[in-house]
């Protein structure tokens, strides 16, 4: 039987939080680099006075286009851009299982020497 791995490769992601803010971030990314989506705000479900729901309401969700057609992104679900531009859903536990932050993206912690006696000549001591 053969075995395969996962190649590495590099892409960019935004994980959908939810509410106008989240949604309006994510849909400029995605609008601007080559895609088209839309966000779909939550609808309340809507109960007759006798308490029996008419209709059941509606999750808040963004859909995007991809190469098979309208998918629709949950709170919590990541879009995901690969490296020939094209955008899509990533369930959030496959992503956490799948990708690493990219090194370029942490933040360096090595520490900094200052030159001091640079410093006490530029403020004059």
């Amino acid at each position: 039987m053969k075995q395969y791995q996962n190649r590495a490769r590099r892409i960019e992601a935004q994980q959908f939080k939810g509410g106008v803010p989240d949604a309006s971030h994510i849909l400029k990314w995605i609008n601007t680099n080559g895609g088209r989506a839309v966000w779909c705000g939550a609808i309340a479900p809507y109960v007759n006075a006798d308490g029996r729901v008419k209709h059941p309401g509606l999750l808040e969700t963004l859909r995007i286009r991809t190469r098979s057609g309208w998918e629709m992104v949950d709170v919590g679900d990541y879009v995901v851009r690969n490296d020939q531009g094209e955008f899509s859903r990533c369930a959030s536990n496959v992503f956490d299982s799948t990708y690493e932050t990219a090194l370029a993206e942490v933040t360096d912690i090595t520490p900094k020497i200052l030159d001091l006696a640079a410093i006490k000549s530029s403020i004059n001591l």
